[in-house]
């Protein structure tokens, strides 16, 4: 990803796995999270995927009209069941 070349210490994504095949999902999950580890960047995805939120994401935030409604730690992986819960998945 181009925007990764200077090492930016924030680093902003719109859907960033929309419209890849699962290879390119799978690999760019991957490089963020090298990236992060690597540079302790801070990386903003905004996303309506939940799988790949959750997989690569510490801490989520819902939002709704500009405006946080839940701060979600995920460090262990436990954001899922209350995403599901939220966005009533079954």
């Amino acid at each position: 990803m181009a925007a990764m070349l200077l090492q930016p210490q924030i680093l902003i994504l719109d859907e960033p796995f929309n419209f890849l095949d699962p290879s390119s999902q799978s690999a760019i999950k991957h490089l963020l999270k090298k990236y992060n580890e690597e540079t302790n960047a801070t990386i903003l995805v905004s996303s309506h995927n939940l799988q790949h939120t959750v997989d690569i994401c510490p801490r989520i935030a819902l939002l709704e009209h500009g405006v946080i409604i839940k701060d979600i730690d995920n460090k262990e992986g436990q954001a899922q069941q209350e995403l599901e819960d939220y966005f009533e998945i079954e």
